[in-house]
C-alpha cells in the first residue's frame, strides 16, 4: 500500500487506474529526472528552467556538464553523475548515470 501516492511518470494505466508510486521514493525521483531529460529546456511555459537543452543539431554533441547541471536544476533531489563513456573519432556516445539519495 502506498502511503502518499504520486502519479507515475510517464502516465500509464495499471489495472484500469493510473499507476502511482510513493511520493519522494527513489523511483519517484528517478521518474522525475527522466521526465526532465525528455523535456526541452523552455518548453514548459510555467517552468522555463525545467528540462535540458536541445542538442539535436549541435556541433560537438552533448555538453555533459551542461546536461548534468540542467538535470540537477530540474530535479534537485537527485545527484546526477554524467560521464563520457566512449569516443570514436567524430562519433561520441554518452552514458548518464543518475544517483539518488534515499534520505531527504
Amino acid at each position: 500500500m502506498i502511503d502518499t501516492p504520486h502519479l507515475s511518470l510517464p502516465l500509464r494505466l495499471d489495472r484500469g487506474t493510473f499507476a502511482a508510486v510513493e511520493q519522494d521514493s527513489p523511483q519517484q525521483v528517478a521518474e522525475c529526472v527522466e521526465a526532465a531529460a525528455r523535456t526541452e529546456l523552455g518548453w514548459r511555459v510555467e517552468a522555463p528552467e525545467f528540462g535540458v537543452p536541445n542538442y539535436m543539431m549541435t556541433a560537438g554533441g552533448v555538453d555533459v556538464d551542461e546536461l548534468r547541471e540542467a538535470l540537477v536544476t530540474s530535479e534537485p533531489r537527485a545527484e546526477v553523475v554524467a560521464e563520457l563513456v566512449e569516443s570514436l573519432g567524430d562519433l561520441r556516445a554518452e552514458s548518464i548515470r543518475i544517483l539518488i539519495e534515499e534520505e531527504y
